[in-house]
């Protein structure tokens, strides 16, 4: 007899739950979305230079500048609302 959908989301949860409880479980799960992500220096080398026409450790540089930028664009951005929603 097949499963009802509610039946195989709560198993599904469960198996989640499981596989998470191991951090190796979970981070091999997800490494490969993590390496695409902006967290990654390989994410902004792929933005700062597309061709591939830099040398390697300039594309370096410039992929880490531009995550540090980034970042420091996200907090900016919460130090001002921040400060909006204390006046």
């Amino acid at each position: 007899m097949p499963e009802t959908p509610l039946k195989l989301a709560a198993q599904q949860l469960v198996a989640a739950s499981l596989a998470d409880l191991t951090p190796e479980g979970r981070a091999q799960r997800t490494a490969a979305a993590r390496a695409q992500g902006p967290g990654s220096l390989q994410y902004w080398a792929k933005r700062v230079d597309p061709n591939q026409v830099l040398d390697e450790t300039e594309r370096t540089r410039r992929a880490q500048e531009e995550k540090t930028a980034y970042f420091r664009r996200i907090a900016s951005g919460r130090k001002k609302a921040r400060e909006a929603d204390a006046a």
